[in-house]
């Protein structure tokens, strides 16, 4: 019984796993055959809609093979129509003689009628085009979809005048945001170093000379690891020089010694860093330091390194000046036109000892009534004395006992003047120049001192500068230009698109048959004639105002302006007189418009339209003149045209100037150069006006 049972198990455990195989086998087969039908039903789509495509494909093709058709069999019926109007043209002339020798013989007798045989009855009436050169309008496929293409080119461009003012607003607030480096425009300090020649402080650089006033050596602020440096400069009998300056971009203004040989410069260590020197000198004898403080009002004495060993409180002036001389300390007097002598012992530092009063008749004419700079140079004092109120100034000269003795020569001079003593001569640095006048020490003019260096710095300073404020004006000028043309074209775009979306237009039909039926409109008589009368006319009118503009002494710019302006409709005129008017022909209650170029179009009714002397049929244009550029006949166009005109349909000036530009008529391309030409003077001369 045991064995019975687990045969029995065994064979029960052997079937379930057969049927656990035979399920899973099954599952298998079922997912397979579940991918398979997956792939078949993707591949069914995909063949149907290569199938769908096709269709399509098929059908465009047999349109497009129906359409070429129509237009080949057109093509040949007017080509049929033109070879039989040509054979009977020749059908009806004279007919081919017989060869006749080159010597005539008394046997030869006249033919019969000769000469006069099948001449055409048929006379070519006035206004008649070349029928052989004539092309019909086609309505194409081009014609059909430009309502759409008109459509897509607005919004292409309305998007390109939109980035244009996006990027102009952007560009317009950087660039009045942009801060250019200051020209070098003028010298801000000078000195003279203890071997004679002239150093020279201008924008951010140092220029050396020699005792001649040469060129020698050329240093940068970088070079003396410095970020500022500004007047008074003042050299020591060591060599180093004394500036106002600061090492660092953000720092404050302190007074610098520096080294040029060294190239290297340091604030005075012993210096209190908040006191604001406004004027300093300095005792060769004993190396200490004179110094005004600007904010508190005291007159310091420091030593070499800056320890302050004296002061005392004064009232400082608008241009506060100090000079050693003479063993005595003197300041220009804050309350009138003199110069106050101080002590400058220990003890009774800052102690006035008396007052120098300066009233030269010249100064009092001038009203002259404070001190500016002074300086003892060639032996006499240089003072200068100034205005106040305005700002005017003079440079006098007094004798060593401070007596007036004359009236330096300058040209205009104002307020900042600073005096520097150059061996017997003495410069004058305004401040708003590079040239620095000198005179000899009677008050002589002499040459100005001018720097070769600093002045090709210059030329390369505003040089750089002009160029960058011309890129910005460029690149603000062009976006404005960018957008105002690309939202004028996407207005056009944008009217054409309204003017054709719901035009029906039509090929011109073949007018073979019509053409012996056909009542041409004469042209205007002496026409050529009267436009070259009207050219000639526009042109001395046009040098009329030329030779007045040039009497007027007008600009440059505004000269050019006037010429491209004068020249638009010059050329113009030239068109439109170089141009053949075209042609209107009459057959029955329809007109047969032939554009210059050839292109004819027929129709009457809704399709003829009309605005003023301009005719329209679809795409074919003419214009029928007037007294100022004549074209046809008046009476003929009164009496023939116009009923048939009346019959047609008025169109606003917006769709007869689309209609008008999309034909290309001669009188098309005069308005466009007109237009361009007054747009070109406007645009030069906001140029010549911004930059």
């Amino acid at each position: 019984e045991a064995r019975l049972a687990r045969a029995a198990a065994t064979r029960e455990a052997r079937l379930e796993k057969e049927r656990r195989e035979a399920e899973a086998k099954a599952a298998k087969r079922e997912a397979a055959l579940t991918v398979k039908a997956h792939q078949a039903e993707e591949r069914l789509k995909e063949i149907q809609v290569a199938e769908r495509q096709a269709r399509e494909a098929a059908k465009q093709a047999q349109a497009a093979a129906r359409e070429q058709l129509i237009l080949e069999q057109q093509a040949q019926a007017i080509e049929e129509q033109a070879v039989d109007r040509a054979a009977s043209a020749l059908s009806s002339k004279v007919g081919m003689g017989p060869a006749r020798a080159s010597t005539r013989t008394s046997l030869e007798v006249p033919q019969r009628g000769g000469d006069a045989a099948g001449v055409s009855n048929r006379r070519r009436q006035p206004g008649e085009p070349n029928f052989y050169s004539l092309n019909p309008f086609r309505n194409t496929k081009a014609v059909r979809e430009r309502a759409l293409q008109a459509a897509r080119a607005a919004r292409r461009l309305a998007s390109v005048g939109a980035l244009a003012v996006a990027s102009l607003a952007a560009l317009t607030g950087a660039f009045l945001n942009y801060s250019p480096a200051a020209p070098v425009g003028n010298v801000g300090g000078v000195a003279v170093t203890p071997a004679g020649g002239p150093l020279l402080l201008a924008g951010e650089k140092l220029f050396l000379h020699d005792r001649g006033g040469k060129p020698e050596a050329e240093l940068s602020l970088a070079d003396l690891n410095v970020a500022r440096l500004s007047p008074p400069l003042a050299f020591e009998t060591t060599g180093t020089l004394l500036a106002l300056g600061s090492l660092e971009a953000s720092g404050t203004p302190r007074l610098l010694r520096c080294d040029l040989t060294g190239r290297t410069c340091a604030a005075l260590p012993d210096l209190p860093a908040n006191i604001a020197v406004a004027a300093y000198t300095s005792n060769p004898v004993t190396g200490d330091l004179f110094l005004l403080d600007a904010d508190g009002g005291i007159l310091l004495k420091t030593s070499s390194s800056g320890e302050i060993r004296a002061r005392a409180q004064l009232v400082l002036p608008e241009l506060p000046a100090l000079r050693l001389h003479a063993g005595l300390l003197l300041m220009n007097s804050a309350t009138g036109p003199g110069v106050s002598v101080l002590r400058y012992d220990d003890t009774a530092f800052g102690e006035q000892l008396d007052e120098i009063l300066l009233v030269p008749p010249p100064a009092v004419t001038a009203t002259h009534s404070r001190v500016g700079d002074f300086l003892f140079s060639g032996g006499n004092w240089w003072v200068t004395l100034y205005n106040p109120d305005n700002g005017s100034a003079g440079l006098y000269l007094f004798d060593s006992q401070w007596q007036y003795l004359d009236q330096a020569a300058l040209g205009n001079p104002s307020v900042p003047l600073t005096l520097t003593n150059w061996g017997d001569k003495t410069l004058v640095n305004d401040g708003r120049g590079i040239a620095l006048e000198r005179f000899n020490s009677s008050g002589g003019v002499e040459v100005p001192l001018t720097s070769a260096p600093l002045e090709a710095l210059v030329d390369e300073s505003r040089l750089r500068n002009r160029l960058l404020d011309s890129a910005w004006r460029a690149g603000l000028v062009g976006l404005a230009l960018l957008a105002l043309l690309s939202f004028a074209g996407a207005y056009l775009q944008h009217l054409r698109h309204l003017v054709y979306r719901a035009t029906h237009e039509r090929g011109a039909e073949p007018v073979d048959d019509l053409l012996d039926d056909v009542q041409w409109i004469s042209a205007a008589p002496g026409r050529e004639k009267t436009l070259r009368t009207r050219l000639m006319s526009y042109g001395g009118l046009a040098l009329a105002l030329v030779l007045i503009a040039v009497g007027q002494r007008l600009g440059a710019v505004q000269l050019a302006a006037l010429l491209l302006f004068l020249l638009g409709p010059g050329i113009a005129l030239a068109i439109v007189a170089r141009s053949s008017a075209g042609h209107i022909g009459v057959s029955g209650q329809r007109l047969l418009l032939v554009e210059p170029s050839g292109t004819y179009h027929l129709g009457g009714g809704a399709d003829l339209l009309y605005r003023g002397n301009l005719l329209f049929i679809d795409d074919v244009a003419l214009y029928a003149g007037g007294r100022l550029l004549p074209a046809f006949s008046e009476e003929e166009i009164a009496s023939r045209v116009e009923p048939l005109v009346q019959g047609g349909v008025r169109i606003d000036a917006r769709t007869s100037l689309t209609r008008l530009l999309q034909s290309h008529h001669p009188l098309a391309r005069a308005l466009t150069i007109m237009a361009a030409s007054s747009f070109g003077a406007l645009a030069l001369l906001a140029a010549g006006g911004i930059f």
